[in-house]
């Protein structure tokens, strides 16, 4: 009997400490959103640009992110766990028959536009990536 993952694939991508873990479909969603946003900006309409940010970007699925909360204890809120919590998943993922592997993907919260260093308005579309650890855990092992 095939896992729960099989015929699906993973991708891990780390930035400044911090690792993301999302769907392959979730990493080409993405890069479709930010050629729309970056064309909606570049043609002079900011606003619809962060308008369509807000609405669209969770719809491909998460992007997981796991960091050593010692190294960031002060903002461990905003990421989904731990590497302990990462490496649980892959092994879960590859026992399950999915695939993992190491991808260019956007690493949400690696950059300090979560807490404002980028601007309100990057602030805003960050945010809109926070996944909190049980939206994790159910996602990989169902609904508890």
């Amino acid at each position: 009997m095939a896992g729960r993952f099989a015929g699906q694939t993973f991708v891990t991508c780390s930035n400044n400490g911090v690792t993301a873990l999302a769907h392959i479909n979730t990493r080409e969603h993405f890069r479709l959103m930010n050629l729309v946003f970056g064309f909606l900006r570049a043609s002079g309409y900011p606003e619809a640009a962060n308008r369509f940010w807000q609405e669209f970007a969770r719809k491909g699925g998460p992007i997981f992110t796991f960091v050593d909360v010692n190294r960031f204890w002060q903002h461990r809120d905003i990421y989904s766990g731990d590497p302990a919590m990462l490496e649980s998943a892959l092994i879960v993922i590859e026992a399950e028959d999915g695939v993992v592997g190491k991808s260019g993907l956007y690493v949400p919260f690696s950059n300090g536009a979560e807490i404002g260093h980028q601007g309100e308005d990057a602030k805003a579309r960050e945010l809109v990536w926070l996944t909190k650890s049980d939206e994790f855990i159910e996602l990989l092992y169902g609904r508890l």
